[in-house]
């Protein structure tokens, strides 16, 4: 064989080895993808299978300790069967008692430590609750400018100015019999924080006076601050269609008015 044709043998054995490597490769692909979905069916299945078996026995569970407690109750005197309950609605009530306690030690916290510099941001002219998280108490002495700017802090105003804008804004300090909180300071953030706590007690209160969210849920409003705006926009709050003086928590089990 001279060398042009064993060059031509050459090509023509490479070319068809090259067809039968692209066959082999599509087959190789094509198990593993029917491998895969039968693989991913199985899991699926497997997932219903387990998930239907968990309700079921959640199900026959919970039967069992039900009719375990009515076994328990019907061989018992009924006054024993009181003073079980009344046990039971005891430890409940303390519960609630101390989850109550800890959820508004938290709400406190989180007004105190996050909500209030902001609040009393907007209040001064600055951006609103939200925008700007690293507001402190420099840029609260200091105010801000038309743009919603914090201003230098180089021409702080005089402490009696400074108080002077707090009275106009949020009112004087509430008198305390309390000697050490008498003592304490009564800065911006002091402010806005004590009215925010006061608006969402007056809301709470009236909330449980009317016994629900009728036209006695309304808390009056002296003025449309910082902390009735941030209320409303959390969805929390909402004003009387026709007074804007007029704020009431938000019904969570109807529909937000926007």
């Amino acid at each position: 064989m001279n060398l042009p044709q064993e060059s031509r043998s050459i090509a023509s054995y490479t070319t068809r080895l090259d067809q039968t490597l692209k066959i082999l490769e599509e087959r190789v692909k094509q198990q593993e993808q029917l491998l895969e979905e039968g693989t991913q069916d199985s899991i699926q299945q497997t997932q219903a299978d387990l998930e239907d078996t968990r309700q079921r026995l959640a199900k026959e569970t919970r039967i069992l300790v039900l009719q375990s407690q009515i076994d328990d109750r019907t061989q018992k005197p009924q006054s024993q069967v009181a003073k079980d309950m009344l046990r039971e609605l005891e430890a409940k009530e303390n519960y609630y008692n101390e989850e109550t306690r800890r959820l508004v030690k938290a709400f406190q916290t989180f007004i105190n430590d996050h909500l209030a510099p902001m609040l009393a941001a907007e209040e001064l002219g600055g951006p609103i609750v939200g925008d700007d998280l690293g507001v402190d108490e420099t840029m609260l002495e200091a105010g801000f400018n038309a743009q919603g700017r914090a201003k230098k802090p180089k021409n702080l105003p005089s402490e009696d100015k400074r108080q002077q804008r707090i009275d106009q804004i949020w009112g004087s300090k509430p008198q305390s019999g309390d000697m050490a909180e008498a003592e304490q300071t009564w800065d911006e953030k002091d402010a806005a924080g004590a009215e925010m706590r006061d608006l969402t007690e007056q809301l709470l209160n009236r909330l449980v006076e009317a016994g629900g969210t009728g036209p006695g849920a309304y808390v009056e409003l002296t003025r449309e601050s910082a902390a009735a705006r941030f209320l409303v926009r959390s969805k929390v709050a909402q004003f009387h269609p026709r007074d804007a003086r007029k704020l009431r928590l938000v019904d969570f089990g109807g529909e937000v008015e926007d």
